[in-house]
């Protein structure tokens, strides 16, 4: 009778996006396969850690991840792992962002997935000693640290799970033991791997990887494969993989938290040195590596001296200052009114300050002028608004640059409605409900990536798979089947065993559009145009997306970035644009809850204009709720010639109502917001005039 010894395995897969379009691409092409994946082999245990920002953002685009991973909790086979909400590295950010961030995770995994972690997963990895105290203080009891950290800080190479002397439990994140898995998974040769567990007999073996690697690396033609591989290939090998595991009985897959209740810490180290990612420095140091940063020895050299971070540092350190003078100013209020809309808005505020630091520290990433980081602008004028809210006025127009862009913002105050205009466009670029803090028009937190601070969002175009891709499985695919309530909430998540076919899916793809941040009352006017609001149509577009269309010459009469003239006459606000052909004038006046916009269109050329017009509103009501709660709250509804977006969450919701010269209100979903778009078209006589006109309103119920 033999005495064999059991080989532990960790697996951790870390899934993270921005709050970005580009997770429904991941989402397709990556984490719905690999869950599927780990989903078929029930005996084995896996580590799940999924960031704040990309949580958020499949609440809106597709709830499958999050109906899969709530299935593995409730089985018993996931642990799930917290974090930092945006996945700032920790040892560039100030511990009081750092505590936010962790708590803003924490409780969103506990909205979710009703869980509370006590592993935690450090961003990028870097380590100071500082952060133990900020662990434990957060409720977390282990964590990863890189080998060579522990063994620049003494440990020998021997040692699998350690504590620190406040009992922080440390398990060794080993770079070795991730090596032999990708190249298993991404070859399929599974030898080494396997060769190099049994020379590590009766010790822990951590694996902690990108969710990405598993499909997405792949579709993206990552450095490590040179050209676009079918994830499905890569979910096939990772199958076969995990089978090979099952099979061995001297293996066994555990979780962090199972291994410390088995076995006691091997030794206690007093102090940890501080360490920097092993894949950055590798990354600096070699030229043609995908983040590679020029002038730097390491990423400490990098940390220390990117004029990148410091510049930002300074940004973030103005704007904790000001939520922490409103936080205080709030404190000092006792009319419950005003407490419950600036509690609203002062969570408003933390959560884009967040949203704003996603990989902040990280190497190759983000630049000036980046909206990744340069988003946390926003937070000027909420702070703004929190100052109005403060004073109470009851109506009024106030001009202020908040932003310090050089531009001035425009508050049209109605009562408890605050709306924001800029003079680019005479775009409404923000509107607030100063009742319940909610707001209406905004959408400040979402960006994508590489987009640079501009005054309108160009649309984004990304290809994307027409049909789910599944991965094929040896016991057969996973399927989800779920019932998503009106209000988002995932119910009766089942899994269901389906035949496959034993051969790759040919993957066909298709152009997916998504807008963002438009804001509201963005002016297309053109001339002899078919249809302005095709995506294909607008020379800006053209240029932003180097789209081939066979007219690349369409006249827009006015630039998207045109700055109008304002002036303010009887308490109406007015903005006027002339061009070579048409003179405009967009009158802004008060209605009950709301405004009334009229535009007067003026043809001042010597003959007769076919006149398009068409006017971009996009809408979250209680965009706070609909971000952290996803597509699912919100409904749209049309009465008559009536137009509604409805939070049926809060019972917040806008009223698009068309009185003079309008066609048709178009609705397009967009992300994390829905348009009204109000269109006509029209012969316009030389010397004439016509005039479109429409209410914007805040409603608290479609009846």
């Amino acid at each position: 009778m033999t005495n064999q010894k059991t080989t532990y395995l960790t697996f951790l897969f870390h899934f993270n996006q921005n709050l970005v379009p580009y997770s429904a691409v991941a989402n397709e092409v990556c984490y719905k396969g690999l869950l599927k994946v780990l989903l078929s082999h029930p005996r084995l245990k896996f580590m799940i850690h999924i960031s704040g920002t990309l949580l958020n953002a499949l609440q809106w685009l597709d709830e499958t991840a999050i109906v899969l991973i709530n299935q593995g909790i409730k089985k018993g086979q996931f642990e799930l792992v917290g974090s930092t909400y945006a996945q700032n590295i920790m040892y560039s950010t100030d511990d009081r962002d750092n505590e936010w961030q962790i708590r803003l995770h924490k409780e969103l995994l506990q909205e979710l997935f009703n869980v509370q972690p006590v592993s935690f997963w450090n961003p990028e990895r870097c380590f100071r000693q500082t952060l133990v105290p900020l662990l434990l203080k957060s409720g977390y009891k282990f964590t990863w640290i890189e080998d060579h950290i522990l063994k620049n800080s003494g440990i020998k190479e021997d040692i699998d799970y350690l504590i620190t002397e406040d009992n922080l439990g440390i398990f060794v994140d080993r770079k070795d033991f991730l090596k032999k898995v990708n190249t298993a998974i991404f070859t399929g040769d599974f030898k080494a791997c396997f060769e190099f567990i049994s020379a590590n007999q009766d010790r822990l073996l951590n694996y902690a990887e990108d969710a990405e690697a598993m499909g997405l690396w792949q579709f993206e033609g990552h450095e490590d494969f040179k050209r676009e591989t079918n994830p499905q290939i890569i979910w096939k090998n990772l199958d076969n993989f995990l089978t090979e595991i099952e099979n061995r009985p001297d293996l066994q897959t555990i979780t962090l938290t199972e291994y410390a209740s088995k076995y006691i810490p091997q030794t206690v180290i007093s102090k940890i040195d501080d360490g920097q990612a092993f894949w950055m420095v590798d990354a600096i140091k070699n030229p043609d590596a995908r983040y590679h940063e020029d002038g730097f020895s390491d990423w400490f050299d990098f940390n220390n001296r990117s004029m990148d971070l410091i510049f930002f540092r300074r940004l973030y350190t103005t704007v904790r200052n000001i939520i922490n003078i409103f936080q205080f100013q709030l404190k000092q209020k006792i009319r419950p009114a005003i407490v419950i809309a600036g509690e609203k808005l002062l969570y408003h505020l933390r959560l884009l300050f967040a949203i704003h630091q996603y990989e902040f520290g990280c190497i190759g990433v983000v630049r000036i002028r980046d909206m990744q980081w340069e988003g946390v602008r926003g937070a000027f004028l909420i702070a703004y608004i929190s100052q109005i809210l403060l004073l109470n006025p009851k109506s009024g127009i106030l001009i202020q640059d908040v932003d310090l862009d050089g531009l001035p913002e425009i508050f049209f105050i109605v009562d408890r409605e605050v709306f924001v205009f800029s003079p680019v466009g005479g775009r409404l670029i923000a509107w607030f409900d100063l009742t319940t803090g909610a707001e209406l028009v905004g959408n400040e937190c979402s960006s994508f990536y590489g987009e640079q601070l501009s005054y309108y969002n160009p649309t984004l175009f990304l290809k994307m798979p027409k049909i789910p891709l599944n991965p094929s499985l040896q016991k057969g695919d996973i399927s989800v089947k779920t019932d998503l309530q009106k209000n988002g909430t995932s119910v009766g998540p089942e899994l269901q065993k389906v035949e496959t076919e034993k051969k790759y899916q040919e993957i066909q793809f298709e152009t997916a559009r998504f807008t963002l941040r438009r804001k509201a009352l963005n002016d297309i006017v053109g001339i002899n145009i078919n249809n302005v609001s095709d995506p294909k149509t607008t020379r800006q577009e053209i240029i932003d997306n180097k789209l081939q269309v066979s007219n690349t010459s369409i006249p827009l009469e006015i630039p998207l970035d045109a700055k109008y003239n304002y002036y303010i006459r009887d308490n109406l606000l007015y903005f006027t644009y002339k061009s070579g052909s048409l003179k405009i004038q967009k009158i802004i006046s008060p209605v009950q809850n709301g405004i009334n916009v009229k535009y007067e269109i003026e043809n001042i050329s010597t003959k007769p204009q076919n006149i398009t017009i068409y006017i971009e509103n996009e809408f979250s009501p209680d965009y706070i709720e609909v971000m952290t709660r996803g597509r699912g709250i919100l409904s749209i509804k049309q009465e008559s010639n009536r137009y509604f977006i409805f939070n049926t969450a809060t019972s917040i919701g806008v009223e698009l109502e068309p009185i003079k010269g309008i066609d048709k209100v178009e609705i397009k979903e967009g992300f994390l917001g829905i348009e009204l778009n109000p269109c006509t078209k029209i012969l316009l006589p030389d010397a004439k005039k016509i005039i479109v006109e429409f209410n914007l309103t805040r409603c608290t119920n479609i009846s």
